[in-house]
């Protein structure tokens, strides 16, 4: 039989539950239900996905960014034809990869409560909301574009273009929050501890707290990328401070957004 839908685990960590989904033609994603914990959020890659809400559904196209705060109703279904290819961000964690492993292993044993996901109740509220392509607050420099699709205190959530030449911030860890790049174009470059990686289409790159990192895109060609930080730690706010510092922040600043520099 053919295959129909594929998921792939990217990340499974306490601040971050990470997916990348494909799905073929008109198939049926999740019924409606809310969590009471956590945020989950959506990245359209490739094709469209229709997100079920407590008012009117939402669109997503490719580039489109949706997030669904705790609390709020949703599901989602993919509803045209050809093929749809996502990612799926909960934030934090709460355990929804082990949720993933358990349903194939027996679902008639199934309990979704124990992953945070309950049935919506009569009067859950509307609030999923999607950010479109090109949408979002945009800053830009000489050699990168940063557009935040959302900030809220459970992830803030990024699109990167780094033209050529784009060096990169120095060299950081974070104490409280994951740092996390998913790569959708080009081949930027990671620091990921004591080594250097080249990244490519597809490829994360997830900097768990205390792990020293940062990026850049040394080669001939522009890159995208999507970043999400998890919690956020005011990352989004960040962004803006630096723009308007010119970059020169001092110790205080940054840690303030739990970011730390290092040699």
């Amino acid at each position: 039989m053919q295959k129909r839908r594929s998921v792939l685990i990217k990340a499974d960590l306490e601040h971050i539950g990470m997916t990348e989904s494909w799905f073929g033609s008109r198939q049926r994603g999740a019924p409606p239900h809310i969590h009471r914990r956590h945020a989950d959020s959506f990245y359209v890659l490739d094709g469209e996905l229709t997100f079920l809400t407590a008012a009117d559904p939402l669109h997503a196209p490719a580039s489109a960014f949706c997030v669904v705060p705790p609390g709020v109703v949703h599901g989602f279904d993919h509803d045209t034809d050809g093929e749809v290819r996502y990612l799926n961000f909960h934030t934090p964690g709460r355990g929804f990869i082990e949720s993933l492993r358990a349903r194939l292993r027996d679902p008639s044993t199934y309990d979704q409560t124990r992953y945070d996901s309950f049935d919506p109740p009569a009067d859950a509220p509307p609030g999923a909301a999607v950010t479109g392509p090109g949408e979002g607050d945009r800053l830009e420099s000489d050699t990168r574009v940063a557009t935040v699709k959302v900030g809220r205190d459970e992830l803030a959530f990024v699109e990167f273009e780094l033209r050529p030449g784009f060096e990169g911030p120095h060299a950081h860890i974070h104490k409280r929050h994951v740092d996390a790049f998913y790569v959708v174009a080009g081949e930027p470059h990671f620091q990921a501890g004591d080594e250097t990686v080249r990244g490519e289409p597809g490829m994360l790159v997830a900097a768990p707290p205390g792990v020293v990192h940062s990026f850049s895109n040394p080669g001939p060609m522009p890159t995208r990328l999507v970043n999400v930080h998890a919690p956020s730690c005011g990352f989004h706010e960040y962004l803006h401070v630096m723009e308007d510092a010119d970059g020169e922040l001092d110790e205080a600043t940054h840690a303030s957004y739990d970011v730390f520099e290092v040699e």
